[in-house]
């Protein structure tokens, strides 16, 4: 009686939980491809040309990142060269008008190892990683997809 009960219960609980609609969720695959796109644009572009860049970024963003008087945002890209970016998650909000994408970057240093007279002994590559999140929002309904933030966080060296 029991089992009989937990499978009314179920086919009740299944019947109320209308299933995604196909279209739906084939429209949203494409509007994550699409804020992939955009991110991945932003960062081949970020530290080479900044007028490619800006245009990809949301008016608010960009006035704010401009707005910054001791630091550019900008610069800090273009100095740090970060590249290789990979997308690990992506996430987007239930109405589909904005898209989290995390992930990671990477740059190359060198290093220089110096003698006590300050001549080059060695010289060694290394690689750096960084941690990035990327928001991206439609401006409307059927309005074009912006960068509304941006953080990039340099992971800490293994000890």
């Amino acid at each position: 009686m029991k089992l009989l009960g937990l499978c009314f219960v179920s086919v009740l609980l299944l019947a109320g939980s209308a299933p995604p609609k196909v279209g739906d969720e084939g429209k949203r695959a494409e509007e994550l491809k699409w804020a992939r796109g955009i991110a991945m644009d932003f960062f081949a572009v970020a530290g080479r040309s900044r007028a490619e860049a800006e245009g990809l970024l949301s008016p608010e963003f960009f006035k704010a990142v401009s707005e910054q008087r001791d630091w550019t945002f900008f610069g800090e890209l273009d100095k740090h060269d970060w590249n290789d970016p990979k997308i690990t998650t992506e996430e987007m909000a239930p109405n589909g008008n904005e898209v989290i994408l995390k992930g990671t970057l990477k740059r190359t240093e060198y290093v220089i190892e110096r003698n006590e007279d300050n001549t080059e002994r060695s010289r060694r590559e290394k690689t750096l990683e960084a941690d990035f999140t990327v928001r991206i929002v439609r401006e409307s309904p059927d309005g074009v997809w912006r960068i509304r933030y941006v953080r990039i966080r340099e992971r800490e060296e293994e000890k």
